[in-house]
C-alpha cells in the first residue's frame, strides 16, 4: 500500500509551524487500497506512524457489515465513508484528525460514481 502524500512547504517537519499545528494546509495522504479488509496491520501502521492530519482512502471494499472502529481501532479520527451497496467494489472514505471540526456535507448527485464531501474549519482558514 503506497501513500502520496500532500502537504505545504510551511508544513514540512523542519518547520516550527509544524510542531505548533499553525500551518495554512492539512497535511494528507490519498491512497487506493483495492480492499481495507485484508490490509489493517499495514493500513493501522500508516495512519498511525505518519503525521498526516487527513487520509483520503479510494476502493475500500467496504460494506455495512465493516463498523468503522477497525477503521480507526485507537479513535483519532474523524471517519466519513461512502460504501458502494451495490457492489463489493468501490467505496471511500476520508479519516479526519479528531481536532478539527468536521461536518459532512450531504450532496445529491445522481451519478453512478463513489463520491465524499467533507467540510473541515481550521482556526481562521478554510478547506475542502
Amino acid at each position: 500500500m503506497h501513500c502520496s502524500e500532500y502537504t505545504s512547504p510551511a508544513a514540512s517537519a523542519a518547520s516550527p509551524y509544524k510542531q505548533a499545528n499553525t500551518h495554512p494546509f492539512l497535511s494528507c495522504c490519498l491512497f487506493n487500497v483495492q480492499s481495507l479488509v485484508n490490509k489493517w496491520d499495514e493500513f493501522h501502521r500508516l495512519i498511525y506512524g505518519g503525521s498526516s492530519e487527513l487520509f483520503l482512502v479510494s476502493e475500500t471494499w467496504l460494506s455495512d457489515d465493516v463498523n468503522s472502529g477497525l477503521i480507526d481501532p485507537l479513535s483519532q479520527y474523524t471517519i466519513i465513508r461512502k460504501d458502494r451497496g451495490t457492489s463489493r467494489y468501490g467505496g471511500v472514505a476520508a479519516l479526519i484528525s479528531r481536532q478539527f471540526d468536521v461536518s459532512e456535507i450531504d450532496v445529491d448527485v445522481s451519478f453512478r460514481i463513489s463520491k465524499l464531501f467533507v467540510l473541515t474549519f481550521l482556526a481562521n482558514r478554510l478547506s475542502i
